[in-house]
């Protein structure tokens, strides 16, 4: 899944998904760049301001309790390509499991 460039448009991609995940009847991941980071935990950078989009990503999570599963290797996958005090990195790329998916492989963890 790729989410859009645009904040107002990522609501519309997670309304969306929110439909398509009320239809699953078996255990879903949900993968890919969704150009989202949940918080300040997922993003490094010198200005500090509100992050646009992340309380609507994380009501999805929540709301259909999606777990965020863990990643392995690099933690920022992005990065502006900036220099010094301009530069910054976020956490977009992830996968979300629905719990039926956590439960059905619990190796995973």
């Amino acid at each position: 899944m790729y989410g859009s460039l645009f904040t107002l448009s990522r609501g519309q991609v997670w309304s969306l998904v929110e439909a398509k995940i009320q239809h699953f009847q078996k255990p879903f991941i949900i993968m890919g760049d969704l150009n989202q980071v949940r918080g300040w935990a997922e993003k490094l950078s010198s200005h500090r301001c509100t992050i646009l989009g992340a309380s609507a990503f994380n009501e999805l999570i929540f709301r259909n309790r999606l777990v965020d599963l863990p990643s392995q290797g690099v933690w920022y996958t992005w990065c502006n390509n900036r220099k010094e005090s301009d530069v910054v990195y976020e956490r977009r790329d992830r996968v979300l499991a629905s719990s039926s998916w956590v439960a059905a492989f619990t190796h995973f963890f």
